[in-house]
């Protein structure tokens, strides 16, 4: 188990309280993919293998990691929380071009069988001032439901 910090410790501007009125979104699949395999990577907070479209990481002081896209677009991202038992990661961002002004994101891993795991993601965002909320949230839920595709085929151990 790795608890690294409370929710409120980066910023006093939002804090764990302020997310009753956050938007929302939960995304579940099923990866043909044994759950040991898959924590491996997804639970290793130094492996982004696992994001869509990221080519490298560096790892920033204490449990910060700031991931590199093409086009040298970043993302910076610190640890919550992850546990190997629960197979559960919980992180936030800090940095982004996301139209967010927080967001925060919790990763499990459930067994189905030996072979096949479930994956659930659940986030929770306030998006930046002066944007449409659900304009917002359409966008996100569009990407994120694509990046899902995307983990589903590439980490299917069939192929």
């Amino acid at each position: 188990r790795r608890h690294t910090r409370s929710l409120c410790d980066w910023s006093s501007d939002v804090c764990s309280s302020d997310l009753r009125d956050g938007l929302r979104s939960s995304f579940e699949t099923d990866i043909y993919c044994p759950i040991e395999k898959l924590w491996a990577i997804i639970g290793t907070w130094e492996d982004v293998s696992w994001v869509q479209h990221a080519l490298d990481v560096r790892m920033l002081p204490g449990a910060g990691r700031r991931v590199i896209f093409p086009q040298n677009q970043t993302l910076e991202e610190n640890l919550i929380y992850a546990d190997d038992n629960e197979t559960t990661l919980v992180y936030e961002v800090i940095k982004s071009t996301m139209p967010v002004i927080f967001y925060q994101g919790t990763i499990r891993l459930s067994a189905i069988d030996p072979q096949s795991t479930k994956v659930q993601y659940n986030n929770v965002y306030l998006p930046k001032e002066g944007l449409d909320p659900q304009q917002v949230k359409a966008g996100m839920d569009q990407s994120f439901q694509e990046r899902f595709n995307w983990l589903q085929k590439e980490f299917d151990t069939r192929s």
